[in-house]
């Protein structure tokens, strides 16, 4: 029998034993090989994240070898099953491998489920006089794509930027700067990866900028 291993297996360990009638098999498989939430290295487009990741799931699904059992029917159906659970764990640390030679970052501790914790305590606001843009702005995301609905809270001091994002894996530092016609860069959580640009005009601001997790994001906001 050929049995080729499928797509990646879900996230999370697990524990299988299997002993088969008469004794004849028995397999302990345990610790499965964890899927994992990815984030662009450096020089890496996140945009090119779903190309990457087919490319490297159709190389894992082919990488396996074929496969050949004789015996009872028992013991055919023991080792079926324990060669396909090892064909799975096989096809998943392909995957990974692959990713990381193609530049991408585990970023699992950035996705983890967190208890529900109290809005961030901001500074007051800067005063909106002493610069044409001081003073604080906001503004909601909707669900963008694969990106969840998110708040920003910008804060601008001269050509200082500052403030938060929150979404539902947690809130982040913006760290940035602006020039007197009012085009500037953001960096979300320190980290090139999740950078972008900002443009304020008058009253309102648009925002463009990447989030390694999920693609790009376009925000538009006011001062407040």
């Amino acid at each position: 029998m050929n049995h080729k291993a499928g797509t990646p297996m879900s996230t999370g360990k697990r524990s299988i034993t299997l002993v088969a009638t008469g004794g004849l098999l028995a397999l302990a498989i345990s610790a499965c090989v964890p899927t994992h939430t990815w984030v662009a290295g450096p020089g890496v487009n996140p945009g090119d994240f779903d190309q990457t990741s087919a490319r490297c799931s159709l190389i894992a699904r082919h990488s396996g070898s074929d496969f050949a059992v004789a015996g009872s029917p028992s013991y055919v159906a023991g080792a079926v099953v324990g060669h396909n659970i090892s064909e799975a764990n096989r096809t998943q640390a392909d995957y990974n491998d692959c990713m990381l030679i193609q530049g991408w970052k585990i970023a699992d501790q950035l996705t983890t489920a967190a208890a529900p914790t109290a809005p961030p305590v901001l500074p007051p606001a800067p005063p909106s006089t002493g610069g044409p843009f001081n003073g604080r702005w906001v503004s909601d995301l909707p669900i963008q794509g694969r990106c969840q609905a998110a708040h920003l809270v910008i804060d601008v001091r001269g050509d200082t930027i500052s403030g938060v994002v929150s979404n539902p894996g947690g809130t982040f530092p913006i760290t940035g700067s602006s020039s007197d016609s009012g085009n500037g860069k953001i960096r979300i959580n320190g980290s090139d990866a999740n950078s972008g640009t900002i443009r304020f005009s008058g009253d309102n601001f648009v925002a463009d900028y990447a989030n390694a997790s999920c693609g790009q994001r376009h925000a538009e906001g006011r001062r407040i």
